[in-house]
C-alpha cells in the first residue's frame, strides 16, 4: 500500500543473476524494503520476491536510502532508519545493515538474514555505510567492508572503515570500525547553479555514494566543495591494504567552470593488477544545462580530461525553491568487456523537466561514448560459433556500416566488412577468419560514430 522508490538493480557475475531492491511506505507503520533474485540470467524472466521489515525494531522508525553489494554467498543491505514525520537530516537514527545468502533467493528458499545495528564510534552512529563492491567478481571470503563520513558536516577529514567479519549468524561474527584521517578535508557540497530561473540545484549532502576494491585498494567517491574555486568537485580516497593495515589519501577533482554533483564509481581495469576506474558525476553552471560527464583515473591521482557523456538541453524547474538535482546516479562495469561500463544520469530538456540518459563508456577509443541512432532487428547465427557465421540486420535508413570484432579486453581483433548498406533487410555471411576460441564481441557502427548493435559470440 505504500509507494516503491529507491530501486537498484545490480548484477552478480558470480551467479550471472541480477538482484533488485527498492524500498515500500514513509511511516513506520507500513515500512518494507523489497529484495528481487532473478531466476536465471534474463532480467525480463521470472523473479523471486521477497521483503524484509523496514522498522525492524517495531518502533516509529522507518528505513530510507538503500544501499547494496555481494560477495561469494551475501547480500548486504544498508539503510537509514528516520524517525516519522521528519526530515531525513534530522530525523536520522542510525544505519542498519540486512545480511543474508544470496544463494538462498536464486533458488527461491527462505531467507537466511541478520541485521546489524548499533555501528557508532564515539557515541555517534556511522551513517549513510556504503559497502564496498568488488571490481571483478565478488570477493572469495566470507566478509564485507562498507565506507562512510561524517557527511552533514561542514568539513571534515574522517573517513570510516567498517568491516563485518563472517557469514550472518556465524558463532565467530564481528563488526569492526576503523577511522581514518585525510590528507585533505571534505566540505559540505553547495547548492549547484544553472541557467535561467528555476533555481539551484540541489547537492544534498557529502556522503560516499560508490565504493569498490580491487588490487587490495579501495576506491570511493563523494562530492565535496573545492574551497580554492568556490565550486563542486569529486573527492576520490583510496585506501590502501583496508583488511591489514588501512591508508588513506584522498584527491579532489573540480572545474573553475562547472559544479559536479553525485559522482559514482567502478573498475575500470584490464587484469586484478590494474587500478583504472571511471567515475561519473553531474555538472551544470550559470551558463551550462544541466548534464553529466566522465573521466579516468589511476588510483594514484593521475586523471583524465573530463568527457561530456550527456549535454543538457535546457534548464530544470519543477518545484519551489532549488530543484531536485539527483540522489542517484549509476555506473556498472560491463564484466564481458575489459574497460567498459554502462552508465546513467540526470540531464535537463528543453521544457524545463529532466530524463535519464544510459550509456556504454570505455577506456579505449574503439569503445567510445555512443549514441544508438535507431533501433535495429539484428541476429547473428550459428552462436557458438564453429566454422562459419550469418550476421542479418534490417537499416530504416541507408547508412554506411563497419562490422569489427573486438577480444574481451576491448582491443579490435578483425574487420569484418565496411561498406555502404541500403535500407532494408541484410544477410552477411563470413568464414571464422582463425579467431581462437573463446568469447569476442561483434559491434556494428555507423560513420558518425553511433553504434547499431553489439553482439557478444563465442568462437568453438
Amino acid at each position: 500500500t505504500g509507494s516503491k522508490y529507491d530501486p537498484k538493480v545490480m548484477y552478480d557475475p558470480e551467479a550471472n543473476r541480477f538482484i533488485l531492491i527498492c524500498l515500500g511506505g514513509y511511516v513506520s507503520s507500513n515500512t518494507h524494503v523489497l529484495i528481487g533474485f532473478s531466476n536465471s540470467d534474463s532480467i525480463n524472466g521470472t523473479w523471486n520476491l521477497y521483503e524484509v521489515p523496514g522498522n525492524p525494531f517495531n518502533d516509529t522508525l522507518w528505513s530510507d536510502y538503500p544501499m547494496m553489494a555481494v560477495n561469494r554467498n551475501e547480500l548486504f543491505i544498508s539503510v537509514n532508519l528516520l524517525h516519522d514525520n521528519q526530515p531525513w537530516q534530522t530525523g536520522f537514527v542510525e544505519t542498519v545493515v540486512w545480511q543474508l545468502n544470496k544463494w538462498d533467493g536464486y533458488n527461491g528458499d527462505s531467507l537466511r538474514t541478520e541485521l546489524h545495528s548499533g555501528i557508532n564510534t564515539n557515541g555517534r552512529p556511522v551513517r549513510n555505510l556504503c559497502p564496498v563492491e568488488h571490481g571483478g567478481l565478488p570477493t572469495q571470503t566470507n566478509s564485507m567492508q562498507f565506507v562512510s563520513d561524517r557527511n552533514l558536516d561542514a568539513s571534515n577529514d574522517t573517513i570510516f572503515l567498517v568491516t563485518i567479519g563472517d557469514t550472518a549468524n556465524s558463532p565467530t561474527q564481528s563488526i569492526n570500525v576503523v577511522m581514518l584521517e585525510s590528507n585533505i578535508s571534505y566540505f559540505a557540497p553547495i547548492p549547484a547553479d544553472q541557467p535561467g530561473a528555476g533555481g539551484f540545484l540541489q547537492t544534498n549532502d557529502a556522503r560516499i555514494l560508490g565504493a569498490f576494491m580491487v588490487n587490495n585498494m579501495i576506491q570511493f567517491v563523494c562530492a565535496s566543495l573545492d574551497t580554492s574555486t568556490g565550486n563542486n568537485g569529486v573527492y576520490h580516497g583510496v585506501i590502501q591494504n583496508p583488511t591489514t593495515s588501512p591508508a588513506l589519501t584522498a584527491y579532489l577533482y573540480s572545474d573553475t567552470a562547472l559544479d559536479y554533483g553525485y559522482p559514482n564509481i567502478a573498475w575500470a581495469g584490464y587484469d586484478g593488477t590494474d587500478n583504472t576506474s571511471i567515475i561519473m558525476f553531474l555538472h551544470a553552471s550559470a551558463t551550462v544545462n544541466p548534464g553529466y560527464s566522465a573521466m579516468m583515473v589511476d588510483g594514484a591521482g593521475d586523471f583524465s580530461p573530463r568527457t561530456n557523456v550527456k549535454t543538457g538541453l535546457g534548464p530544470v524547474s519543477l518545484i519551489a525553491g532549488d530543484e531536485r538535482w539527483g540522489d542517484y546516479t549509476g555506473i556498472q562495469r560491463k564484466y564481458d568487456v575489459g574497460g567498459t561500463c554502462w552508465v546513467n544520469g540526470y540531464y535537463g530538456l528543453t521544457n524545463s523537466t529532466h530524463s535519464t540518459w544510459v550509456a556504454e563508456i570505455g577506456r579505449s577509443a574503439d569503445v567510445g561514448v555512443d549514441e544508438v541512432v535507431e533501433p535495429t532487428e539484428h541476429s547473428v547465427f550459428p552462436n557458438p560459433m564453429n566454422d562459419r557465421m550469418n550476421i542479418t540486420f534490417s537499416l530504416i535508413n541507408s547508412t554506411w556500416v563497419r562490422f569489427a570484432v573486438y577480444d574481451m579486453q576491448g582491443r579490435m581483433t578483425e574487420i569484418l566488412v565496411e561498406d555502404q548498406f541500403k535500407a532494408g533487410k541484410h544477410i552477411l555471411s563470413f568464414d571464422k577468419l582463425g579467431l581462437a576460441s573463446g568469447a569476442y564481441i561483434i559491434r556494428a557502427e555507423c560513420g558518425d560514430g553511433s553504434v547499431l548493435f553489439t553482439e557478444r559470440i563465442i568462437s568453438e
